[in-house]
């Protein structure tokens, strides 16, 4: 997914979570998007670091009620450690 598709994704889908859309700091550009009821992915869309891809999977959500789960993808040790969170 880039750019175009999620806008494209948001714009068609009137239920987004509040967790979907696209976040940005001064080393990445995410774009966050439902896989199915429970669970999102947050896919790079521009990273200041040259080994993250844009499209590549940063992170796997979850949500649990009204809290939010996230593994992040750690280049050099795979999967981290859940990471609990509320919007």
């Amino acid at each position: 997914m880039n750019e175009a598709d999620l806008l494209e994704y948001m714009e068609n889908n009137k239920n987004l979570d509040a967790i979907e859309g696209i976040f940005e700091n001064e080393n990445y550009k995410l774009g966050i998007s439902r896989v199915n009821e429970q669970q999102f992915q947050a896919i790079v869309l521009w990273s200041k670091n040259i080994n993250q891809k844009p499209g590549e999977v940063k992170a796997v959500i979850r949500k649990e009620g009204k809290k939010y789960s996230a593994q992040f993808l750690m280049r050099k040790c795979g999967w981290g450690n859940n990471t609990k969170f509320k919007l």
